[in-house]
């Protein structure tokens, strides 16, 4: 089934569209018992918002620089429930050479804000709710599909959730291996870049 988005969205998408925003708008794993999936060290005792586990985790350090660049800090350290999905340092890293460049480019940035609006669910969701949908509306408009890997541990897209953090005071942070890349963005940024980016299409 999809989830659809709520009341408790809205706020969000007016957040994000204020912030100039259009919103026209991959697998290791998790424990098959995500309750029990080990927590990294730097975040056993976070606390504060989503933003705030962003900026205090050293492996999410990229993640935290593209959201500020987007606009979307405050979105994230607001009080709205939420839940992102968060790709760590060597997701970004791994992306073919060029897409960052790209898509930090001030012409680009509402491919930016799509990009990582595709990581967050407008409503407060822990990893075991995830795993009961098929597909999942994200704050960009578009779906994420949700699945296991042979293993039997949960696949956002093409990554996988690697842990979970249920500490923050507005959602739940799950950390990703890949980055998530919505329908569209690709074509769009290969128009404007005048070709594709070799290893992403």
């Amino acid at each position: 089934m999809t989830i659809k988005f709520n009341s408790l969205s809205f706020a969000l998408v007016a957040a994000i569209s204020s912030l100039g925003a259009t919103l026209m708008f991959n697998p290791a794993a998790v424990a098959a018992d995500p309750e029990t999936t080990p927590v990294p060290l730097d975040l056993a005792q976070a606390n504060g918002t989503l933003m705030d586990v962003v900026d205090g985790t050293e492996s999410l350090s990229t993640l935290g620089t593209l959201l500020r660049t987007a606009g979307l800090q405050d979105v994230l350290g607001g009080t709205t429930p939420m839940t992102l999905f968060a790709p760590n340092n060597a997701a970004f890293d791994a992306l073919p050479p060029g897409v960052l460049t790209a898509l930090m480019k001030s012409e680009n940035r509402d491919l930016l804000r799509k990009v990582l609006t595709y990581h967050v669910l407008p409503s407060a969701m822990r990893l075991p709710e995830v795993a009961e949908n098929r597909m999942l509306e994200t704050a960009s408009g578009d779906v994420l599909s949700i699945g296991r890997n042979p293993e039997g541990n949960v696949m956002v897209d093409t990554a996988n959730v690697t842990g979970s953090q249920n500490n923050p005071s507005n959602g739940y942070v799950h950390f990703t291996d890949a980055v998530l890349i919505p329908p569209g963005v690709a074509s769009t940024l290969a128009s404007r870049e005048q070709g594709p980016i070799r290893g992403l299409w």
